[in-house]
């Protein structure tokens, strides 16, 4: 799906793609960030 010319799977593929390489990320704020990313995903579908 593209939003303004932003390819979406693309920009949530590469947003997960970063928080998995962080290693800084406390457990409740990696897990935080990957439910907002679902949310968001599946709010915008």
């Amino acid at each position: 799906m593209t939003v303004e010319n932003i390819n979406v799977e693309n920009a949530m593929q590469r947003v997960n793609d970063l928080i998995a390489q962080e290693k800084n990320l406390s457990p409740a704020l990696k897990a935080s960030l990957e439910a907002a990313t679902v949310v968001s995903w599946n709010w915008n579908r």
